[in-house]
């Protein structure tokens, strides 16, 4: 599981996880494809959420800030052939793309996500996408429209000349030669203890979300296992994200100390998503008899 820490953004970001955030196939990133919306951030997201099964894994709204809708180790549908392999990144513009540039704001934000997003997966080579599966940084429509990447006729994303142009002279250079952001284990994903928490909180919030609307808008048949799961989440989640975030998170010792540089603080962060998981996994698991 790969969600980010936007702390070293140049715009800020957060996280507005859609809710097949972590029920997609996984995958093994290798690929970064940049998208424009033709539309708004917001729009986007919406029509993501509510109107499709399509999504992506990031959206980079005109004033830089970056939302994370997908964790990054799953798929996200909207690169036709692409999509067992790559991360997905929409931005925001005017509605006509071909003739509005990235702001300033967008290509600093897009800079800092294209390396932030190899160092966690180093999977994903540093160099220009030269083919449909060979790796790196590539935009939706480079290989063609149609193509592997897009089944649109005439398809012009992330927008040409304008964005395009940007993209050849300005992002892939950056990416190419930019700093790696190093990232130790899942824990140096957050600046600070506070951040963690708060993402953390986004997390169980979205997945209490997506229970609470399979029973409310009746997909959920009213299963009694779902039923109960709702009546006592509050209690499990919150003695779990506790019980993590003191002994597991911090890496804390049975005397009080914490050393972050002590093998159990590593070994400690990096069980920290399989615990997420069997958390998500209670609340989802089928009735036992």
């Amino acid at each position: 599981m790969a969600l980010l820490s936007f702390s070293g953004s140049p715009h800020g970001g957060r996280l507005r996880l859609l809710p097949e955030w972590q029920s997609q196939p996984k995958i093994t990133p290798t690929t970064i494809i940049d998208h424009s919306i033709v539309g708004s951030a917001l729009g986007a997201y919406l029509f993501f959420r509510d109107k499709t099964g399509i999504e992506s894994h990031f959206i980079v709204d005109l004033n830089g800030e970056i939302w994370q809708l997908m964790d990054t180790g799953r798929q996200a549908d909207a690169n036709l052939e692409a999509n067992r392999y790559a991360i997905s990144i929409e931005t925001a513009d005017n509605g006509n793309p071909d003739t509005f540039a990235w702001t300033s704001q967008q290509l600093a934000s897009l800079k800092w996500l294209h390396n932030k997003l190899r160092a966690v997966h180093p999977t994903i080579p540093k160099k220009k996408a030269t083919s449909c599966t060979s790796g790196g940084l590539g935009f939706h429509s480079q290989m063609g429209a149609p193509s592997c990447w897009t089944s649109a006729v005439g398809k012009t994303c992330p927008g040409k000349p304008e964005r395009v142009s940007q993209w050849n002279e300005i992002l892939v250079p950056a990416f190419i030669s930019g700093e790696v952001v190093e990232e130790d284990d899942f824990m140096a994903l957050f600046a600070n203890e506070q951040e963690f928490q708060d993402s953390i909180r986004e997390v169980v919030k979205a997945e209490v979300d997506r229970v609470y609307r399979l029973e409310t808008d009746g997909t959920g048949g009213g299963d009694e296992h779902i039923q109960k799961s709702i009546v006592g989440v509050g209690d499990e989640v919150k003695e779990k994200v506790e019980a993590m975030y003191r002994l597991i998170a911090r890496g804390q010792y049975e005397d009080g100390s914490t050393d972050p540089a002590s093998s159990h603080y590593k070994d400690s962060n990096r069980n920290l998503c399989d615990l997420l998981n069997r958390m998500l996994d209670l609340l989802t698991a089928p009735p036992t008899s």
